[in-house]
């Protein structure tokens, strides 16, 4: 026969996990990730959509190359995909959030009848704090949930590196931009300078010492 979940010197006939209705009640009443979504799009804003572009590299060629069409090509779509994956990293950090919550609220209910069978106990029988924890890792629906919180945790930490690149990758393509900027107009002000050509200054023939 199955072992009685045991804690001290308590034993608890009935299941350690959540009663299914409760749970399915806890689990609607913390589902608010649509909604919230459904808020955003009156609101004008999109949900995310993967760019019809690349990612594009940033590589030693690229940074070379003098075209200064190839820069606004690249940093376009290193943008496109910068807003992508923080609107990503958004939706995912939500989701967390919704998920530490039901599983607070599971938690908190497994404590407080815990707490109210320890009163009928003599001391030396009753849960301690973390004899409770044991109990509340041991229901299903909470294991479910930090099972897809670790998940979760896990995709937002490569979102956030993946963002922490483009946004480095960006300010490398705008410093290049600034630089080349700035040669374009160094080179237009020595081509305005009397006496000098192709950056090199010539002996003006007019000039008497």
């Amino acid at each position: 026969m199955p072992r009685e979940p045991h804690i001290g010197g308590l034993r608890l006939k009935e299941s350690v996990g959540t009663a299914e209705s409760t749970a399915k009640e806890i689990e609607e009443k913390w589902s608010t990730a649509d909604e919230v979504a459904d808020r955003l799009r009156e609101r004008g804003m999109p949900d995310p959509v993967v760019p019809p572009v690349t990612c594009p590299e940033v590589t030693a060629e690229m940074l070379l190359n003098p075209d200064p069409n190839e820069y606004a090509r690249v940093y376009a779509a290193q943008n496109r995909w910068c807003n992508y994956v923080n609107r990503c990293i958004s939706n995912v950090r939500a989701e967390i959030m919704q998920l530490t919550n039901e599983m607070d609220v599971i938690g908190a209910k497994h404590r407080s009848y815990l707490r109210g069978r320890n009163k009928d106990l003599p001391k030396t029988e009753r849960a301690s704090v973390s004899e409770m924890e044991d109990i509340v890792l041991q229901d299903p629906r909470y294991l479910e949930l930090k099972f897809r919180h670790q998940k979760l945790e896990q995709e937002r930490l490569q979102l956030e590196a993946w963002f922490d690149s483009l946004e480095r990758n960006l300010r490398i393509i705008s410093r290049q931009i600034e630089n080349r900027k700035l040669d374009a107009l160094s080179g237009d002000r020595e081509a305005n300078i009397p006496g000098q050509t192709t950056g090199r200054w010539v002996s003006n023939p007019g000039f008497r010492r």
